[in-house]
């Protein structure tokens, strides 16, 4: 009996030896292979706004993926802004090297940036896809609330001396409203702000130069700045292709230079500019002269790539 136990303690310290070696030889093949991981900055922006997507690479030092991981060079619905930034560290044994790409998306909606694949010899490893909602004007939010039941209220009395005291006094301002209008001067009319002898172009371009002069940023009056540089280009898009876009947003009026008038460079560098003179004359955004005046330089170039289209209108 005691040599049977032992000849099975003998065998069962075997077994788990070679079941040991097995998960360390299964540890140092998956050493062999890395990973690879996906993040962007924000998953929700607004048409014409940049942001970062980058894709992180992590492998034993002298066995890199091959061929090594990156973004299509055409994404449907996305394009890059500049090159590709990279990075590296080592970190608990393994290399680590981060590709960050600047993107921005002209098409409102849904779109999702696909998953890369990362090729250690037979082996592929996918990276996570990521959503990325574009809208044309910022959400407030996303929480609803629930439909309540209807509640009967209690039906108070008609109340004669309120409502009679309401008539009086809404008669009363009628009249006086209209004796008013019925004799007070008639303004002369004046010519709107767009009524220029100058060409579009020339009444934009003298416009921004007035700004220029005036030095708003230097005196910390930012809105007038960009009310001005704004004003100046929607005036120029009534005058010269009969656009409404005086009441219209930045997002409304990215949409409208959409239909092949710029190029997407030049959509990219008004989008900047319109974006941050929003910031500036909404949220109060302390942009500082050089930046005020490196915009000014931007609507300039814009003005004059528009004016090429037409230069007799």
């Amino acid at each position: 009996m005691a040599v049977r136990r032992l000849f099975i303690l003998l065998l069962i310290s075997v077994a788990l030896g070679f079941l040991a070696n097995g998960r360390l030889y299964a540890q140092g093949k998956a050493k062999q292979a890395g990973s690879i991981r996906s993040a962007a900055n924000s998953q929700r922006i607004l048409i014409g706004e940049p942001f970062t997507f980058s894709l992180q690479v992590s492998y034993p030092p002298g066995n890199p993926p091959a061929p090594w991981p990156a973004l299509p060079d055409s994404l449907a619905h996305f394009e890059q802004l500049g090159p590709v930034k990279m990075d590296s560290a080592i970190q608990e044994g393994l290399l680590t090297v981060t590709h960050t790409y600047k993107l921005t998306s002209f098409d409102s909606g849904h779109w999702v940036l696909p998953a890369v694949t990362a090729r250690w010899g037979k082996k592929s490893i996918l990276s996570d896809t990521i959503g990325i909602d574009v809208m044309t004007v910022p959400l407030q939010g996303n929480a609803y609330r629930d439909i309540h039941e209807i509640v009967e209220v209690e039906e108070k009395p008609f109340n004669w001396k309120l409502w009679t005291a309401v008539g009086l006094t809404v008669l009363l301002v009628s009249l006086g409203a209209w004796h008013y209008l019925k004799n007070r001067r008639k303004p002369r009319p004046q010519k709107p702000a767009y009524d220029s002898k100058l060409s579009p172009y020339d009444q934009a371009i003298q416009t921004l130069r007035t700004i220029r002069d005036a030095g708003y940023l230097e005196k910390g009056d930012a809105r007038s700045h960009y009310t001005g540089m704004t004003d100046a280009f929607k005036i120029f898009l009534l005058r010269k292709f009969n656009l409404p876009v005086m009441a219209e947003t930045t997002g409304e009026i990215l949409l409208r230079m959409q239909d092949g008038k710029l190029d997407r460079d030049a959509l990219s560098q008004l989008a900047a500019a319109l974006r941050l003179a929003d910031a500036a004359k909404f949220a109060k955004y302390p942009s500082e002269p050089a930046e005020g005046l490196k915009s000014l330089d931007d609507m300039e170039s814009i003005l004059k790539i528009l004016n090429q289209q037409n230069p007799q209108a």
